[in-house]
């Protein structure tokens, strides 16, 4: 033990750092869809009782979603290139810490070709 661990009573391997989380269309989804419930009913409650419509239109969404397995909102992320639950994980079991979405490489790689287009130059890590 080094003497920082001695004075604090604890050993120097059980500090680790917590695992840093990637932020992935599902959890971006149901933030979205718990945001706009929320603000449709903040707004309903003090400004005017339509704005109950929006909460009604998101939750009927959801209830759609769950029956159906399609969500606009889901297909428009993954459009974006956002990760998945399960690209993450596999990047993870790999050792990588970007995307394993084809869509997101394309994109990085387009990326980098304007930048050496128009002049600039990419750090090694980043393209």
């Amino acid at each position: 033990m080094d003497g920082m661990a001695k004075l604090a009573g604890k050993r120097s391997s059980a500090s680790r750092p917590m695992p840093k989380r990637s932020m992935t269309h599902e959890r971006l989804g149901r933030a979205l869809a718990g945001g706009a419930v929320l603000i449709s009913l903040l707004l309903g409650w003090l400004h005017h009782p339509v704005w109950l419509i929006g909460a009604a239109l998101t939750s009927g969404n959801l209830i759609l979603s769950a029956i159906t397995d399609h969500c606009a909102v889901r297909s428009l992320l993954v459009r974006l290139g956002l990760p998945g639950e399960r690209d993450v994980g596999r990047a993870e079991a790999r050792g990588e810490l970007e995307s394993a979405r084809p869509a997101a490489a394309g994109r990085r790689r387009l990326e980098s070709r304007l930048a050496e287009r128009a002049g600039r130059k990419i750090p090694a890590g980043l393209n």
